[in-house]
């Protein structure tokens, strides 16, 4: 029985993400304070310390839910759908790329014919391994490797 390859992880970079989360948690925490009428400097210096420190907790468990995985065959990565975190897509069937920002994040968004979705992140701790193994991998012709 032939096995599949190992698809080799990569995680996102801490600071970004943690950037992205402690805006996203402040902005909704002052919005909710605004609306209930209950806002003061303390108050407010009180939620941006609260943001921050759930936060550091949100990041870690989003880097570690959410690799990337590549190997011989293809990658792997989030789908951001309800019950389908993520999803595979073979080299050879990643039909269209194109770039968007989440929050602040830059990803690319790789589909394949049948549309699925995939989203990889460009702010990966080992960015530039990633993109080296990718290219060597999937090839230059690749429309995900063009558009690294």
């Amino acid at each position: 029985m032939k096995r599949k390859p190992k698809f080799k992880l990569y995680y996102s970079s801490f600071i970004p993400v943690y950037r992205s989360n402690c805006i996203l948690l402040i902005t909704c925490m002052i919005g909710s304070s605004l609306l209930s009428g209950n806002i003061s400097v303390i108050s407010i210096l009180n939620l941006i310390a609260g943001a921050m420190i759930i936060s550091l907790f949100m990041t870690q468990i989003s880097i570690l839910c959410f690799p990337v995985g590549i190997n011989s065959i293809g990658i792997r990565s989030s789908t951001y759908q309800m019950f389908h975190w993520h999803h595979t897509i073979a080299w050879h069937d990643i039909q269209q790329v194109k770039s968007q920002n989440i929050i602040g994040l830059r990803h690319l968004i790789a589909s394949d014919s049948k549309n699925h979705q995939i989203y990889v992140p460009l702010y990966l701790s080992k960015q530039r391994q990633f993109e080296q193994e990718l290219k060597d991998l999937s090839g230059d012709s690749n429309p995900l490797a063009k558009a690294l």
